[in-house]
């Protein structure tokens, strides 16, 4: 598991990044580890999807600091997610990922998605165990798109649905402004009181 901010290069991919990514993944690890920790004895199954995971590793620009991104920080919360789904449409940067998260936490169940999200938006739902009566399934997504026109809102609204016909429950966290919103049946304009 990753304990330390900085890590060292791996000789893999590494994303090259702003200073500010600091301040994002500090809050992305932060919001993981609440939720996975708050939720872990509520529901049977808890996912966690990263639309846009990149290598697991980013560089802070003009410095030598390399810090754990979204996937490898997710990887790192107290209480583990039941299942990880990493998608990347750049194969160098979900390679190094792969190979990475073998490495630190090779007991877990991960899914990796290579190509665009927008156009593998089955697949990501294919992967989200379906729940039942008896089996509570909960999602934690984290959306950070390297620009906005990387993602359609057809895909959020695909992935919110599967959960509404699969009577489980859906968490993004965008990046952007930051915030986390629960989508399920009001995200998509269905009555409901769990919104």
């Amino acid at each position: 598991m990753v304990r330390s901010l900085d890590m060292l290069d791996d000789g893999l991919f590494i994303e090259d990044v702003g200073k500010w990514a600091k301040e994002k993944y500090k809050y992305i690890g932060y919001y993981a580890d609440l939720f996975s920790t708050g939720m872990k004895n509520k529901w049977d199954c808890l996912v966690y999807i990263d639309l846009f995971s990149g290598s697991g590793l980013a560089k802070i620009r003009k410095t030598e600091r390399i810090v754990p991104a979204s996937p490898l920080l997710a990887l790192n919360v107290k209480n583990q997610f039941n299942r990880y789904i990493f998608c990347e449409i750049n194969t160098g940067k979900i390679d190094a990922l792969k190979e990475r998260v073998s490495k630190i936490s090779p007991a877990v169940d991960a899914h990796f998605i290579y190509g665009d999200v927008n156009d593998n938006v089955n697949a990501i739902c294919s992967l989200i165990p379906k729940a039942s009566k008896n089996f509570r399934v909960l999602s934690f997504c984290v959306v950070d798109p390297y620009n906005i026109g990387s993602l359609n809102f057809f895909t959020i609204e695909k992935i919110s649905k599967s959960f509404v016909d699969n009577k489980s429950d859906f968490y993004h966290f965008n990046i952007g402004p930051l915030y986390c919103k629960k989508s399920c049946r009001g995200f998509i304009k269905k009555p409901s009181n769990h919104c």
